[in-house]
């Protein structure tokens, strides 16, 4: 964790007590835009200050980033962010290769009107996210992110939802990195655009094969890059 991000100087001073939950989501964000990055020591106290809030409620949002094996504590020095090879980012998109396409059918089965309604919004903050200028890597990563999970709850399999959003989890570390390398690129953004498009008319039509089809492939592509080695995966990482 860069120490002059985390400094008394950089806390904020009146203290708001938040949940559990919340500090999790503000650790998170912490890790989308680097300043907590892999391997780094995770001090309860400090981000307490920096959170404007006790240390209980961090401690418990520490207790489920191990949980989510985004963390781990060290014997007699704390509790640390893990650090990810290739190949565990590799191993990781394995998994959710094998679940992802299922809940991606799913949805195209059991999608409501309610449902999807609320992928066109989403659908909708994402475009604009992508065509914003300048735009802002943290901010369309959050609304990919919704974006997919829109997908995924509409499947009405909780649990399963559940699980794909640790596995998203754990390679949070690369999506700013890989992801502003992605949009740097006007065509890439139009791609990314159009791949969306391409899932919400999956959705709307029942199209479920397509779909799982299109998300298995999505994934195998991210795979081939990482197993390889090929710089060209800094273009795929949304």
């Amino acid at each position: 964790m860069a120490e002059d991000q985390l400094s008394e100087e950089s806390a904020l001073e009146s203290t708001t007590e938040k949940t559990a939950d919340q500090v999790l989501d503000m650790i998170m964000d912490y890790v989308a835009d680097g300043t907590i990055q892999m391997g780094d020591r995770l001090n309860t106290a400090k981000l307490a200050k920096m959170m404007g809030t006790s240390r209980m409620p961090v401690r418990e949002a520490l207790s489920v980033l191990v949980q989510k094996r985004l963390a781990y504590n060290v014997k007699n020095a704390g509790m640390r962010m893990v650090e990810l090879s290739d190949d565990e980012f590799v191993e990781i998109y394995r998994i959710r290769q094998l679940l992802e396409p299922e809940a991606a059918y799913l949805a195209c089965k059991n999608a409501t009107p309610e449902d999807i309604a609320n992928l066109e919004q989403l659908f909708a903050e994402h475009e604009a996210a992508v065509a914003a200028d300048p735009v802002s890597p943290k901010l369309v990563h959050k609304c990919n992110r919704a974006f997919h999970f829109g997908i995924y709850r509409a499947a009405h399999r909780e649990h399963l939802t559940g699980v794909i959003g640790d596995l998203w989890d754990q390679l949070s570390f690369a999506k700013l990195l890989y992801g502003e390398a992605l949009l740097n690129n006007p065509e890439n953004r139009v791609a990314l655009v159009k791949e969306h498009r391409y899932y919400l008319d999956c959705v709307k039509n029942g199209w479920a094969g397509d779909m799982r089809a299109a998300v298995y492939n999505c994934i195998e592509e991210k795979i081939r890059k990482y197993a390889s080695h090929d710089d060209s995966r800094l273009k795929s990482y949304f």
